[in-house]
């Protein structure tokens, strides 16, 4: 990004120190490597010290693993405390507020890092009109969910909205601004703070009250996200000086240019929740929950390779400017190809080696069925990482038709082959729809992005 536009982390002076005392820590590990490795590697572990890389992925282990415990124990406290009930509607009401956040980010977690790295010279605008077009989607959500209440079961309450519109505040916030920034590392200590927040204001009324209510639920999780989209509006809108009521004059171009990879993010319902549909309408209730507990074990599985893939998405856009030489493209796509695929293989690897001895250490005896599903899962993870790059190659080179097409392709293959599987092989058909379609999508990316980068020799010219 341009370099006047910079945002000042140390102005925040409760965050800096925390974000300094990890930038220490990465350091004295380094200079620690450095003194007992072999002199041939002292240089390299050296020249990483300070690296503003290394400190982001570092960041976004501690502070997003962090997280993802309180998460769980959040989730835990919350339906021990609620009741099964209670906890199912609750966990109902944000699930469409998850359909919602989709709506209200509008594909701008896919393009907006691009769009700020390669077009520096707009970025106040885009992030002013981005800003309102998500406070218009998220009106125009709530106004859908009120009107078609009855169609969609819920119940018109303060408790019902606040659940809703919780979820879409995430979409609000500048995850793409900081990732142009190369701060991610920053940003995701907002993240923490959040769910320290809703995890310590949940242990305390439920401590307190010996139970909780959804109005109670509803208004600290909705609470604990304004605060932190309210602290990014500081730091970004106020510390960049962007006029937001200017961003009304971009809106037209912003919702004709990104209507395609918003249309692709909201054709994601096919990876993973339409095919929990399925197994509801199709399978037994434990189909569900068999399918559920070996996503879980994916989401766990992919946490590094997605923080590796937020530090890469700021590189790749770089890599798409105009004039970038095809080999500068080329050698940062296969280095970063192969970092993926180091990062993964190690979770990949105990997924086809000893599944049920995963299931047997992380679940009861009743998810015994779950071992033959973790392989298909363990083919998925591959796939994605190899998929993520050449995402955000195909974005980068503004081939947002081709990614579109292949995405598209990709969720009606895995519709298709959902209605076939899983009638006949419940969670296990379920899972090979997913990892079939959805990872031959993935090396459709790939095989579209090889004419672009001079196929797999040295030869190509720039572009």
């Amino acid at each position: 990004m341009d370099e006047t536009l910079c945002i000042d982390i140390r102005a925040n002076r409760v965050l800096f120190p925390v974000h300094s005392a990890v930038g220490a820590a990465v350091d004295g590990c380094l200079r620690l490597l450095a003194w007992v490795a072999p002199r041939r590697l002292r240089a390299r572990a050296e020249a990483l010290r300070g690296s503003a890389a290394v400190r982001n992925v570092a960041g976004l282990l501690l502070f997003n693993g962090l997280g993802s415990l309180l998460v769980v124990l959040t989730n835990l406290t919350l339906a021990n405390a609620m009741g099964v009930a209670l906890f199912g509607t609750y966990s109902y009401v944000l699930a469409v507020g998850e359909v919602g956040a989709n709506f209200v980010r509008y594909g701008r977690h896919k393009t907006m890092v691009r769009d700020l790295v390669q077009r520096p010279e707009g970025a106040r605008g885009l992030i002013a009109s981005t800003f309102v077009a998500g406070l218009l989607n998220l009106g125009l959500f709530v106004a859908v969910c009120v009107a078609m209440a009855g169609v969609l079961d819920l119940r018109l309450d303060g408790a019902t909205l606040l659940l809703l519109v919780s979820p879409c505040l995430l979409s609000l916030d500048f995850q793409p601004v900081y990732e142009a920034m190369r701060l991610m590392g920053w940003q995701t200590i907002y993240y923490f703070v959040q769910r320290l927040a809703l995890f310590a204001g949940v242990a305390a009324v439920a401590g307190v009250c010996g139970g909780l209510g959804l109005a109670q639920v509803g208004a600290m999780t909705f609470g604990s996200w304004l605060l932190v989209l309210l602290l990014q509006c500081r730091e970004v809108l106020g510390g960049l000086r962007i006029d937001v009521r200017r961003g009304w004059r971009g809106l037209w171009g912003l919702y004709r240019g990104n209507f395609l990879v918003a249309l692709t993010c909201m054709a994601g319902v096919a990876f993973g929740p339409y095919l929990r549909l399925l197994l509801g309408r199709y399978a037994e209730a434990e189909a569900v929950g068999l399918f559920a507990a070996g996503y879980q074990v994916y989401l766990v599985s992919q946490f590094v390779v997605h923080q590796v893939a937020r530090v890469g998405n700021p590189m790749m856009a770089a890599c798409g400017r105009e004039g970038c030489p095809v080999a500068v493209r080329r050698r940062f796509v296969v280095r970063y190809l192969a970092l993926m695929m180091a990062c993964s293989l190690p979770f990949c690897l105990p997924l086809f080696v000893c599944p049920a001895w995963l299931v047997g250490v992380l679940f009861t005896a009743d998810y015994a069925p779950l071992a033959p599903l973790l392989p298909w899962f363990g083919v998925y993870l591959l796939a994605i990482a190899l998929g993520i790059v050449f995402t955000q190659f195909l974005i980068s080179m503004r081939c947002d038709r081709t990614y579109f097409a292949i995405y598209l392709s990709g969720a009606l293959g895995t519709v298709a082959l959902g209605h076939w599987f899983v009638p006949g092989h419940g969670a296990l058909g379920a899972a090979g729809a997913l990892s079939v379609a959805h990872g031959l999508g993935c090396v459709g990316y790939m095989l579209a992005s090889l004419p672009m980068l001079g196929g797999l020799t040295r030869k190509g010219k720039a572009k």
